[in-house]
């Protein structure tokens, strides 16, 4: 018997329904976190890793390399009592070299 694969948001639909989740590593799970908090702004990284199914560790790791380059950054708040880091990806703009002029007009 064939199977069925469909990409389907942050994992996989098989053909009997049960949505697997991509098991990423090294430079891909940097390249689909980047994504991802790209789409999703300002989540925490407790937030992050309960929607992807991964370790908070395993989240930490990679925002604090992807903040290293550069590319995204965080904010440490207090909400309820609990500290919570939130991530943001950076502004585009941001990331244009400094010569380059930032000016969206021609």
């Amino acid at each position: 018997m064939e199977m069925c694969y469909i990409f389907f948001g942050e994992g996989i639909l098989t053909e009997g329904g049960v949505i697997k989740m991509l098991k990423l590593k090294g430079i891909y799970a940097e390249d689909y976190l980047y994504e991802f908090v790209n789409k999703h702004r300002g989540l925490s990284i407790y937030e992050i890793a309960k929607r992807l199914n991964w370790s908070t560790g395993k989240v930490h790791a990679i925002v604090k390399k992807l903040e290293n380059m550069g590319l995204v950054k965080t904010e440490i708040i207090v909400e309820k009592n609990r500290v919570k880091k939130k991530v943001y990806p950076v502004d585009w703009k941001d990331l244009l070299p400094e010569d380059v002029p930032k000016s969206s007009k021609s």
